[in-house]
C-alpha cells in the first residue's frame, strides 16, 4: 500500500491489533505512536505525503509506573548489607592477591591482565553512590574520578551511560549538576580510590581523572547489562528481590521530602527540570507524615479552643478591673486626697471605685 493512502482509521486499527496480539503496555504503545508520527513527519519533509495521519490519532496513554520506595528501616538495612558486602569483597580480593603472590614466589604465576575483584567492589560502590546521591544508574557508571571532589565532598553529574554502552550528556540543562556527598560516603570513596589505583597498577593501568569510579576488571567502564546481572543476584541474596536500582532514587527523594528538606533542594539533586516533576513522581505518601500532620492540626485547634473558652463572669470582671488599673498611665490617675477618699466612700465621685483601689 502506498504511504499516501494510509488513513487515520488504519493507524488506530493497527494500534488495536498490536495491543491485542502482543499485550504491550500503554507506555510502549505511546512510544510506538511517537516513532510512527516522526516517520510520517519525515515523509512530509521529503514530499512523499501531504499530511500526517498520526496527527489526529489520540496517543495511547502511558501507564502510571509502580514506583516503590523503601522505608527508612529498609534503607538502613540495605546500607548495612552494602557495608558487609564491601568488607567481604575487599577480603576476597586480598585472599586472591595472596594466592597470586604465592604462585609468583614459586615461579608458576601467569601474566595478569585483569583483576577479578575490581568488578564486584565497583558494583557495590555503585549501589552506595546510588543510595547517597540519588543519581540514575547510567549517571553512576558514567562517573570518573575527575567528577568526584573528595576535598569539597561533591560529585559532578554531566554524563549518562546507556544500556547500549553509549555515553551521552543529560537531556536538559538541569541534568548537569553538582551533588553534595555525606562524609561517610566520601570516606569509602577515598579508600576505594587509593585501593583501585594500587590494583590497577598491578596490571599496568594508571589511574587518571578519566578512570571510571566503578570500573571493570581491566579498569574500563562496566557495561550496564553486566551490572544488571550482578544486581539481580545480589539483591536476592540480601532480601531485596525485585528491587530496581532506579527505586533507590525514589527512596532517597521520598525520605528527604518526608524529613523536611525543601522541594527545590531535592529537585536540584535529582536533576529535574521543575519542582512539579519532583512532587508528581517522588513525593510518595508516608503514613507517619499523615499522622504527624493530623496531630499538629489537632494541637493547633485545641489550643485555640482553650484560649476562646469562656471564664467565670465574676472572675472576668475582677481581672478586667485589675488590668484596666494596671494599664492606666500614672499621670492620668486622679490625685488622691483625704477629701477625695471621703467622697469616694460616700459614692460622690465617678472615680470612687478607682480611689478605693488606690487606698
Amino acid at each position: 500500500m502506498p504511504v499516501k493512502d494510509i488513513t487515520i482509521q488504519m493507524v488506530e486499527q493497527t494500534y488495536a491489533a498490536i495491543r491485542k496480539e502482543t499485550g504491550l503496555s500503554g507506555t510502549s504503545m505511546n512510544q510506538i505512536h511517537t516513532l510512527l508520527k516522526n516517520v510520517f513527519e519525515k515523509g512530509i519533509d521529503y514530499d512523499y505525503i501531504y499530511r500526517n495521519p498520526c496527527t489526529r490519532v489520540t496517543a495511547p496513554r502511558r501507564d502510571k509506573p509502580n514506583r516503590r520506595a523503601l522505608t527508612a528501616e529498609e534503607d538502613t538495612t540495605l546500607l548495612t548489607a552494602v557495608d558487609e558486602s564491601e568488607a567481604e569483597a575487599f577480603k576476597s580480593l586480598e585472599e586472591k592477591e595472596a594466592r597470586r603472590a604465592y604462585r609468583e614466589k614459586l615461579g608458576i604465576a601467569k601474566e595478569c591482565r585483569f583483576m577479578r575483584g575490581l568488578h564486584d567492589i565497583s558494583c557495590i560502590m555503585a549501589v552506595r553512590i546510588g543510595l547517597a546521591t540519588d543519581q540514575r544508574r547510567g549517571e553512576v557508571f558514567a562517573l570518573t574520578w575527575g567528577d568526584v571532589d573528595l576535598d569539597e565532598d561533591t560529585t559532578h553529574v554531566g554524563h549518562n551511560v546507556t544500556y547500549q554502552d553509549v555515553v551521552k550528556t543529560p537531556k536538559t540543562d538541569s541534568g548537569v549538576r553538582t551533588i553534595a556527598i555525606d562524609p561517610t560516603t566520601v570516606e569509602h570513596l577515598s579508600m576505594w580510590k587509593d585501593r583501585q589505583a594500587e590494583e590497577l597498577a598491578k596490571i599496568c593501568v594508571k589511574q587518571t581523572d578519566e578512570t571510571p569510579v566503578c570500573c571493570s576488571s581491566t579498569g574500563g567502564r562496566i557495561r550496564i547489562d553486566n551490572f544488571s546481572h550482578w544486581w539481580g543476584i545480589w539483591r536476592k541474596e540480601h532480601g531485596f528481590d525485585g528491587l530496581r536500582f532506579h527505586e533507590l532514587r525514589h527512596t532517597q527523594a521520598t525520605l528527604l521530602l518526608a524529613n523536611g528538606v525543601d522541594v527545590k533542594t531535592v529537585q536540584t539533586r535529582l536533576g529535574h527540570a521543575s519542582a512539579s516533576i519532583t512532587l508528581d513522581w517522588y513525593a510518595h505518601a508516608i503514613p507517619q507524615n499523615d499522622h504527624a500532620a493530623a496531630t499538629m492540626l489537632g494541637n493547633l485547634l485545641n489550643s485555640k479552643q482553650e484560649e476562646d473558652e469562656p471564664k467565670d463572669p465574676q472572675e472576668n470582671a475582677a481581672q478586667t478591673q485589675e488590668e484596666s488599673f494596671r494599664l492606666l498611665p500614672h499621670e492620668n490617675l486622679p490625685k488622691v486626697t483625704a477629701k477625695s477618699r471621703q467622697k469616694a466612700r460616700r459614692g460622690h465621685t465617678k472615680t470612687g471605685q478607682l480611689v478605693q483601689l488606690v487606698s
